[in-house]
């Protein structure tokens, strides 16, 4: 099992001034994530609000796939096209980690480092309780790694083969004897599910554009735009 040093880690050098020590602007909802630059500032409002369904759907997707959209009132239409999914905010050093399309941290986690090991079989799962959506099932004894502690439901988010997999119930899992563990408490953090997306524009008289843009979600559900210094 790869230690928590050899957790993979995506773009660090490149992709920590933008994350980790960023400057963000707060947005409520996923149509201020629809440019107002190019050849997208024509878009009108119902424009937006189909293409903003299309970028929620493509972020908190457990995929890569692209998202198509078209609004028939203008003709207009567009790509939605999600990255590679990074997980920000897990230590001080603003190291940034692969994680799951789609994965939920609605609460600040404990500190919970180490090694672990499930008792049973389990399911993994994008948030901290049953609520969320099944993504893999694992067996009794398969170790893990893990990455902090659901301060209000207890369960575990854990790493496997160098990334962040998802959420494990706490009451599944047990100290490795393969390596020294940091039970959960002390200081908490409030990690985001990052995700870096690119969207193509064709307007109706076949103009196009296209834009890419990295955002992050806070545990409340709002939406950040990370951005250069």
């Amino acid at each position: 099992m790869a230690s928590l040093r050899k957790l993979k880690i995506l773009g660090l050098i490149l992709l920590a001034p933008v994350l980790a020590a960023c400057e963000t602007t707060g947005f409520g909802g996923a149509a201020n994530l629809v440019p107002k630059q190019g050849l997208f500032q024509t878009l009108t409002g119902s424009d937006r609000a189909v293409a903003a369904e299309a970028i929620n759907a493509g972020l908190m997707s457990s995929s890569e796939k692209p998202v198509n959209w078209r609004n028939p009132e203008t003709g207009h239409a567009g790509v939605v096209r999600p990255g590679e999914a990074l997980v920000d905010g897990l230590s001080e050093s603003g190291t940034i980690y692969v994680g799951p399309g789609g994965l939920n941290l609605p609460n600040p986690l404990e500190t919970a480092l180490g090694n672990y090991e499930l008792t049973r079989n389990a399911n993994i799962r994008l948030g901290p309780s049953t609520d969320f959506q099944r993504i893999k099932t694992l067996d009794k004894g398969t170790e893990l790694s893990g990455m902090g502690r659901d301060s209000k439901t207890g369960w575990y988010l854990v790493a496997r083969d160098g990334t962040i997999i998802g959420f494990v119930s706490d009451t599944l899992v047990k100290e490795s004897r393969s390596g020294m563990s940091f039970l959960a408490g002390g200081p908490t953090v409030k990690a985001r599910y990052c995700r870096t997306f690119g969207h193509d524009l064709m307007l109706r008289d076949g103009r196009k554009d296209n834009f890419t843009q990295t955002v992050c979600r806070r545990g409340n559900g709002r939406w950040t735009q990370a951005s250069f210094r």
